[in-house]
């Protein structure tokens, strides 16, 4: 589904609808599946849009934003020491 197919239309959809969608996206995003133009900030903005103060809701979208945290940090590389000691 691309996000310009959706954008309109999800909107009028009922807050459980968006919510699920916004799961759907997340897991196939996380497996490494480019879904349109949906970032993982896109869909952590739909599921927040979603979540009506449902904590587990809220928890969920605070994963979706530290995932993209990770995505972009530096990962760090092995230290090698080559001096013979």
């Amino acid at each position: 589904i691309t996000r310009a197919a959706v954008s309109h239309a999800l909107g009028e959809e009922s807050a459980d609808f968006r919510f699920a969608t916004a799961v759907a996206l997340g897991a196939d995003t996380l497996r490494g599946n480019v879904i349109g133009s949906w970032s993982l900030s896109a869909i952590a903005e739909l599921a927040q849009g979603a979540a009506n103060g449902n904590p587990e809701r809220l928890e969920y979208v605070q994963f979706l934003r530290r995932a993209e945290q990770l995505r972009s940090a530096p990962v760090a590389r092995a230290y090698v020491d080559n001096s013979g000691y």
